[in-house]
């Protein structure tokens, strides 16, 4: 993927561990994101990872002061937490995890390293990452397949990637 890989990605020395919070359509409950970073916590606590550890998430829903919490919790525990501004073209104060204080949140930049016309803003937002035909590994039935990608959920995990290699 974006953030390491043996072919693409910003970090490949990384160790990924996927924390499946979302089904299939990319629909899921505020319940289970939750769920998620309590999971990551537990893990990252008890195997010693405190200060090693990166969560990307590109998602997002409406401002929320339990998912906020939530990020609040991995970062006080140790966990670099790296969320998508969202493509709303909104302020991304009025989304969540996005205006988690304690998350680095990540809007997206054009080709011409212009905001893109689409990525959430505002004074949360702490910086921002190509979004324009990002080419990822993607799940295929062959070992090579790609896809070449767009939104903030591809800027997210250039900055998780850069923040994983520095830790």
């Amino acid at each position: 993927g974006t953030i390491g890989g043996t072919t693409y990605g910003v970090n490949r020395k990384v160790k990924l561990v996927a924390v499946k919070v979302l089904d299939a359509d990319g629909s899921g409950s505020l319940e289970s994101v939750i769920d998620g970073m309590q999971w990551v916590l537990k893990n990252v606590t008890s195997l010693g990872l405190q200060n090693k550890a990166v969560v990307s998430m590109s998602l997002g829903a409406g401002k929320s002061t339990s998912i906020n919490n939530a990020v609040a919790a991995l970062t006080a525990g140790g966990v670099t937490v790296v969320v998508a501004a969202g493509n709303e073209s909104d302020d991304a104060a009025n989304s969540s995890p996005a205006s988690a204080p304690s998350a680095i949140t990540v809007g997206a930049i054009d080709v011409d390293n212009s905001m893109a016309w689409f990525s959430n803003f505002g004074t949360i937002v702490d910086v921002f990452a190509p979004r324009v035909d990002v080419i990822s590994a993607w799940p295929s039935s062959t070992n090579d397949a790609t896809e070449s990608l767009s939104g903030t959920s591809m800027a997210t995990p250039h900055v998780a990637g850069l923040a994983a290699y520095y830790i």
